[in-house]
């Protein structure tokens, strides 16, 4: 099993409320843990350092839609929120200029986005759906914190990409 380093920004406890909460006015199952709802902010293959946040800020992420996508791991559907973020698309380029050259990293573009259901087969009327779940979360997510998670690449993409938590029998 290839050991992975993954630095990650879940969304905020209030924000993660929210979104709850959509999904449950909206019956949508498999909401994904707050932990694996995230913005990617690095992966690299094998084991480094925990980072923290050390400027104390928050991000933010707005212009949000909701996007229904193929899971990774090929089993069935995603429900993704994509936004945009200005800050986030520049501390994830920062982070990626201080790599020792020849780093394998899991992306070298950023993905201003997150899984909210795990396994979505629902249908939704997209304008309607994604102007209520920008009502629900005042148009906008929060990302305050920096969380270093040590995975293996398997359960990156068995689960972990998909909003998934490692399950091990």
């Amino acid at each position: 099993m290839t050991p992975y380093t993954l630095y990650t920004m879940p969304v905020s406890k209030g924000d993660y409320d929210k979104i709850v909460n959509f999904c449950v006015d909206k019956n949508i199952e498999n909401i994904s843990d707050r932990e694996n709802m995230y913005f990617e902010l690095q992966g690299r293959m094998g084991y480094h350092e925990r980072v923290v946040n050390e400027t104390g800020m928050t991000f933010l992420m707005n212009e949000l839609e909701l996007v229904v996508t193929d899971a990774i791991s090929g089993d069935g559907n995603i429900l993704v929120a994509i936004g945009v973020s200005p800050s986030l698309e520049e501390l994830f380029e920062s982070k990626m200029k201080m790599l020792t050259p020849g780093s394998v990293v899991l992306s070298d573009e950023p993905l201003v986005g997150f899984v909210i259901s795990n396994e979505y087969d629902g249908d939704m009327d997209v304008e309607q759906m994604n102007q209520d779940f920008r009502d629900y979360t005042d148009g906008d997510i929060k990302f305050p914190e920096i969380i270093t998670r040590y995975t293996t690449e398997e359960d990156l993409h068995d689960f972990i990409l998909d909003g998934k938590n490692p399950i091990h029998e």
